[in-house]
């Protein structure tokens, strides 16, 4: 069947060359699987692709803070990037993402409407996504919307390589898994609203006429307004580590 990826891998903003971009500073990389669903024939069109462990685990992309801010958000292994992004061309039923906030005992579900979170997957042993029997138990960062900016997909004989840029745009907080920290709002720690994401995914499950497997990593980054906002950024996470630290705070 013919499948068509140009609705959903569009260039949605344009940059004038006079307008200065923010800076971007990388903060976490994710690896998993980005599952294409398409529209049964004829259309063949793109209905929505979801990011996530596996073809087989439906959890969220393994995602790994870089070594600075580990400590700061209790990475131990267990964060999981979910994204579902529904295509214009879609026809089918998409499934919805659910945020999360812990209060001690458990998950709380969220009112927050998101398209994307990064999911603390930490009740169970072996930890993180990557065991399927694990749910989301805190939605650290999370967001109602993603902007894709750009797209490239290129072949080597049967694989494609798609790389994609963009933007996941967040509700503005860091939602911590401590109940005692609350939220921070990204503001205050000199930052925008959203996270910057590049990627590069390749083709090698196809098996169903309606779905495709690429796998593949990519880079999450945060966003500063100016250059000098990069010092709020590690003094202000410096300032609530001793709160919002996960593990070392709720362990005792």
């Amino acid at each position: 069947m013919t499948r068509h990826l140009a609705p959903m891998f569009v260039f949605a903003l344009a940059v004038s060359a006079a307008t200065s971009k923010a800076d971007e500073i990388p903060v976490a990389t994710f690896a998993g699987t980005l599952a294409l669903h398409y529209d049964a024939n004829p259309s063949g069109d793109l209905s929505y692709a979801k990011l996530q462990y596996s073809s087989t685990n439906t959890n969220g992309a393994q995602l790994s803070f870089l070594p600075a801010y580990q400590s700061t958000f209790g990475d131990q292994g267990q964060f999981g990037l979910d994204v579902i992004y529904t295509a214009p061309t879609n026809n089918l039923a998409v499934p919805t993402l659910t945020a999360v906030d812990y209060n001690g005992s458990g998950p709380v579900p969220s009112a927050e409407s998101i398209t994307w979170a990064a999911n603390d997957y930490g009740q169970n042993t072996p930890t993180g996504p990557g065991n399927p029997a694990n749910i989301s138990y805190n939605s650290l960062f999370r967001g109602p919307s993603i902007d894709l900016l750009t797209s490239n997909e290129t072949n080597v004989g049967p694989v494609y390589t798609l790389t994609v840029t963009g933007d996941l745009v967040s509700d503005g907080n860091i939602n911590w898994y401590n109940p005692a920290a609350g939220t921070t709002s990204l503001a205050s720690v000199g930052l925008t609203n959203l996270f910057p994401f590049t990627a590069t995914f390749t083709d090698n499950i196809d098996t169903d006429p309606n779905l495709e497997f690429f796998t593949g990593t990519g880079t999450l980054f945060v966003e500063t307004p100016e250059p000098a906002s990069c010092m709020l950024l590690f003094a202000g996470l410096a300032g609530i580590v001793g709160v919002a630290r996960r593990r070392s705070t709720l362990a005792s």
